[in-house]
């Protein structure tokens, strides 16, 4: 179900852009026309993730593209990437035994890439040289695990991603800097849905410290020690700040 909501929301963005582009190349009107025709925002930052989601805050770098409408409104899509490490303290303890008298506890973990993308809606106005604008949009967000980390403790049919939809809300406002360029300072809420955290942990559950069904022949185990997660959500809340450069190509 999520892949085919996944799939519906990269064909809408694809639609997006196929229908903005004649759209656009019609407007060329005018000089002033010429250069609101579209507008590329490179642009970096960080994501300050929901507590929920046992991702640590990362940076990210990404870009948009934006095709304006009418003088408030822009149609555009987005993509960014990010880092982030996961927090091994959501997570049971990995219990080993190495030796018929020897046990080992450790923190688990890993990196893992995200990837998120949206179609967008602007609606702004502009006050002299400053842009104010809200957008929202929908998209989709994929979290890639570490091949290394999965593989390394044999976490049988372990998964190497997890995807959901996206819906970004946010507001921000342009400094124009010229007729063709600006800087961009904006703040959204990503909101992802169907997520999943503890297909995070890349340790088998048979390896947990909580005396379950280890089938390691295990004496003794040490719940009391395992640390106190925080409590988990399908849905999450992630801050994304955004310092981007938006301008407009051509002559």
């Amino acid at each position: 179900m999520t892949n085919s909501l996944l799939g519906r929301a990269a064909w809408g963005v694809a639609c997006a852009v196929l229908l903005l582009a004649p759209m656009g190349a019609g407007a060329q009107q005018d000089d002033a026309a010429t250069e609101r025709l579209w507008r590329v925002v490179p642009s970096f930052g960080a994501f300050i993730y929901d507590e929920a989601s046992a991702l640590e805050d990362a940076p990210f770098f990404g870009g948009e593209l934006s095709f304006p409408v009418s003088e408030f409104i822009s149609l555009g899509t987005s993509i960014t990437f990010a880092r982030p490490e996961v927090d091994g303290q959501q997570f049971p303890y990995a219990l080993f035994q190495v030796a018929n008298d020897s046990l080992v506890l450790f923190e688990v973990g890993q990196q893992v890439t995200q990837l998120s993308y949206a179609a967008l809606a602007s609606v702004g106005s502009d006050f002299g040289r400053v842009r104010v604008y809200g957008q929202g949009g929908i998209g989709g967000w994929t979290v890639f695990m570490d091949p290394q980390s999965q593989t390394s403790l044999a976490k049988i049919g372990g998964e190497d991603n997890m995807s959901g939809i996206l819906i970004p809300v946010g507001a921000g406002v342009v400094f124009d800097v010229g007729s063709r360029a600006g800087i961009r300072l904006d703040v959204r809420d990503e909101i992802y849905t169907d997520f999943d955290r503890e297909r995070l942990n890349p340790v088998e559950p048979r390896f947990f410290n909580d005396c379950t069904d280890h089938d390691q022949q295990l004496t003794v185990c040490f719940p009391e020690l395992n640390p106190t997660p925080t409590e988990a959500s399908s849905t999450l809340h992630n801050i994304r700040l955004t310092l981007g450069f938006e301008f407009t190509p051509g002559g």
